[in-house]
Order: structure tokens, then sequence, then C-alpha cells
């Protein structure tokens, strides 16, 4: 096998275990997707959110 072969490979099987996990994270219900594209002031607003709705988190 040369480098570019072991290379070729390292790359297929990240892509697939990156899928694997994607179906994995979407079938749980606990865990909740934040857009971490969107701008900084959003993104931080969501997440309080969330963090605030979680029923064991009580208010800050």
């Amino acid at each position: 096998r040369t480098l570019d072969d072991a290379v070729d490979t390292a790359i297929v099987r990240t892509r697939r275990f990156a899928v694997r996990q994607e179906r994995w994270f979407r079938r749980d219900p606990r865990l909740v997707r934040v857009d971490a594209d969107a701008p900084p002031d959003e993104v931080a607003r969501r997440v309080h959110e969330v963090w605030r709705s979680a029923s064991r988190f009580p208010p800050p």
C-alpha cells in the first residue's frame, strides 16, 4: 500500500464515521441543534434559551 492509498482510505472511513455519528445524533431527542454559522449573539441567545429551558438547570 502506498501513502496515497492510506490517505484515501482514512478519508473514506472518516466520512463514513461522520455519517453514522450524524444519524446517531439526529435520533437522540436530548440533543438540540444550534446553528454555529449564525451571528455570535444569535448563537449565544439560542444556547442560553436552551439552557434555561432544560428542567435540570435552574435559572441563574
